[in-house]
């Protein structure tokens, strides 16, 4: 699908994984629920590197890359594990990292259960700049898992299981209280 024109929340998920990869996922999320032609959350972009001093410059330098081809975003967040917020504030950005509350990286296959409904139900969706990135990168793989599978060994995966967990689940007002419940019906 191409990058929507209209995103209430432009925001990223960083997570920092055990063998020293990171892994970023850029999204918009809109507010509307039951829009008949915008799905509530879509993936704009991902990277996956070795976390180094620029990797959390290049989030940001990527989010504004986004926020420009979308003719209005509302507001732009950025999730990071806690021990990211340091480097971000010495760094001097004007708009802070959130933490990602430990509570959902505790439990990688609760959020795999919730995120697939949401997919199932076309409730996630893959912009152009994220489908081109997935022809050099595996990002169906990440998608793709079994009951089973031990979740939190991908960082890829495993960001992309908190932003929906952030954004569509029951319990988003209690981890992501920036995030407003999708309100139903036409803006």
């Amino acid at each position: 699908m191409p990058v929507p024109n209209y995103a209430d929340y432009l925001f990223a998920v960083m997570l920092h994984g055990e063998d020293g990869t990171s892994a970023t996922v850029h999204f918009v999320f809109h507010q509307i629920a039951n829009h008949p032609t915008l799905p509530p959350l879509v993936l704009l972009d991902f990277e996956v590197g070795h976390y180094d001093g620029g990797t959390i410059s290049r989030m940001y330098g990527r989010q504004e890359e986004l926020a420009r081809l979308i003719t209005h975003v509302g507001e732009r967040k950025s999730y990071v594990q806690e021990h990211m917020l340091m480097q971000a504030h010495l760094q001097g950005w004007r708009n802070p990292p959130i933490t990602i509350p430990e509570e959902l990286l505790r439990d990688p296959t609760v959020l795999a259960m919730s995120a697939a409904g949401h997919v199932v139900e076309g409730r996630m969706k893959i912009a152009e700049p994220a489908a081109e990135r997935s022809k050099t990168y595996p990002l169906a793989g990440a998608l793709d898992f079994r009951g089973g599978d031990v979740l939190d060994k991908n960082t890829l995966r495993l960001a992309l299981l908190v932003a929906v967990a952030i954004t569509l689940t029951p319990q988003s007002a209690a981890w992501a209280p920036v995030l407003k419940a999708p309100r139903v019906g036409n803006r």
